[in-house]
């Protein structure tokens, strides 16, 4: 494994699995109710040279090597509760629990 990917509260990092350094920290936006909870809920998937993000009810694109936010969608009438994402095969689901 060259990296490990992880989203928590609103935010995706790359790891270093060999020194347990971070790479990349990136933020991200959205809308909705849950936009200013900490406890906002990240479902990713890897494919690629790419990262597609849930967070919020919006859907971003990052590039996987430094972070960047490539393209953001914010799934108009879908509202921000729970969301599967499938790429490749792979399925990432998150549900969000208010606390």
């Amino acid at each position: 494994m060259n990296t490990l990917y992880v989203g928590a509260n609103g935010i995706v990092t790359a790891i270093n699995p060999s020194n347990g350094e971070e790479d990349w920290r990136t933020r991200l936006g959205g809308g909705g109710f849950f936009s200013s909870k900490a406890w906002s809920e990240v479902a990713l998937i890897e494919s690629g040279d790419v990262l597609y993000v849930d967070c919020n009810g919006h859907i971003f694109c990052l590039d996987k090597t430094l972070g960047n936010i490539l393209w953001e969608n914010d799934l108009p009438g879908m509202g921000v509760n729970d969301m599967c994402l499938s790429a490749s095969g792979q399925v990432s689901k998150t549900r969000r629990t208010p606390g």
